[in-house]
């Protein structure tokens, strides 16, 4: 036991002196800083997200070179953003030319994985295909039997016939890859190949002048309509330099087609803020027309600058265009546990530098069975990305690292019942009335 005890010391000590992994060190800590510096934008969670992967290897000292190839797009993307037009054709030039040079060195597209993927591809269509209706056929026989009149039972059938179809493609689809890549290499094909989508929009999308431009005009009509037209700016000045601002992640019970399926199918991320104290739609994965009127989980408000606030919707309106919920947008962009709700939130704030959300998608003590031991288990098993996969910088996108984690609190969705009048909703979410 003492030779284990010492060899382990050991160990500990070259690791603590290691050159290499000094260096790793170095350039990780090199890159948070200047992920921190960037704009609101959804490629600072990318480049968070592929820091988090590398980092929970047994060795990431082995891949600081990716690192340091993530610096560089990161440092071409201040330059290119410093630009108050983004028109500037060198920096753009720049942003692409060291985005491939991190492509290149992330081995994505070398002719063997190319293969490997076609291969994987093809196996996950015809996979997710059969898996599809082998799901969509159980769902079908459990609605059957999910209730004890006719109508009830044909309901069912059919809900339960949707949710088994989507779900048998998620597993069939998930497979080819799971069993042929190793966590880590599914992981870095998600990041190379997210960032790679997203840099190749930036030429065709508007400006950050005028996504800031768009979400000041929405503030000054939604927020501050009822003030003089004279008084609006000055409003709008004290509402970015004010420091008591407020919002909270909040979940919804997620049903998607049915009511009757809430409670089985994990929830729904939103962000729920108000400004000058009214409250408008969240920032959230959605078309909503109103505020929810009940929210089943909630974490405590976070107290922020309105600058804050600010940046957070308009990297909101940015997403909004991106991904957009129709669809053709929901089967083009929408991936259960890598590209959805909970993600969508996650871009908001670890792209405006903030913690992400410590809320699951399954909470075993207010889901149905069905979510904890089925659904719940299947998602988490087989999403490209895990829920608190970027818990590591916690405390590098806190305030301050001392902060206390949040307090979450949850109700059941047959809760509802006993909803909260409007007047008196979220009381400990009061944000203060900006004073001009």
């Amino acid at each position: 036991m003492v030779r284990s005890q010492k060899s382990m010391t050991n160990k500990t000590e070259f690791r603590a002196s290691n050159p290499a992994i000094l260096d790793y060190n170095q350039q990780r800590d090199l890159l948070l800083q200047n992920l921190k510096r960037l704009p609101p934008t959804e490629l600072h969670y990318y480049f968070a997200l592929l820091l988090a992967s590398i980092e929970n290897e047994p060795n990431p000292e082995q891949l600081t070179h990716l690192i340091v190839k993530t610096i560089d797009v990161v440092k071409k993307l201040r330059q290119f953003y410093a630009d108050v037009d983004n028109q500037s054709k060198p920096d753009l030039t720049e942003v692409t030319t060291a985005l491939n040079a991190l492509i290149l060195a992330s081995k994505m597209h070398t002719t063997s994985h190319t293969v490997k993927k076609a291969a994987l591809g093809v196996c996950s269509v015809v996979l997710g295909f059969i898996f599809g209706v082998i799901g969509a056929a159980t769902g079908l026989i459990a609605g059957l039997f999910s209730d004890y009149s006719i109508i009830g039972n044909l309901r069912a059938s059919g809900l339960w016939f949707v949710t088994g179809l989507f779900l048998g493609a998620f597993i069939g689809s998930r497979c080819p890859s799971l069993v042929f890549q190793s966590s880590f290499e599914r992981k870095l094909e998600f990041c190379i190949n997210s960032i790679e989508k997203v840099g190749k929009e930036l030429p065709s999308k508007k400006t950050h002048a005028e996504y800031e431009a768009e979400t000041k005009q929405y503030i000054l009509d939604v927020f501050f309509k009822n003030i003089p037209e004279s008084k609006k700016e000055a409003a709008f000045n004290a509402f970015l330099k004010s420091d008591n601002q407020k919002f909270q992640v909040s979940t919804t019970t997620a049903g998607f087609i049915s009511k009757s399926l809430k409670g089985h199918l994990g929830h729904h991320y939103l962000i729920a803020y108000s400004i000058n104290g009214k409250q408008d739609i969240p920032m959230e994965y959605g078309s909503r027309i109103k505020t929810p009127r009940f929210f089943d989980q909630n974490e405590s408000p976070r107290v922020i600058t309105g600058k804050k606030l600010f940046d957070m919707l308009v990297l909101d309106r940015m997403l909004q265009e991106t991904y957009k919920y129709t669809l053709k947008g929901f089967f083009k962009d929408y991936e259960i546990g890598s590209n959805d709700c909970r993600t969508y939130v996650e871009k908001i704030l670890i792209g405006t530098g903030q913690a992400p959300t410590q809320i699951n998608r399954f909470n075993p003590k207010i889901d149905k069975w069905s979510a904890t031991n089925i659904i719940g288990p299947i998602v988490r098993f087989f999403s490209k990305t895990k829920e608190m996969e970027l818990m590591p910088f916690v405390k590098h996108y806190k305030n301050d690292p001392n902060d206390p984690d949040p307090v979450i609190t949850a109700r059941k969705w047959s809760e509802k019942k006993e909803e909260i009048p409007k007047e008196q909703r979220n009381v400990s979410f009061s944000p203060g009335i900006v004073q001009i």
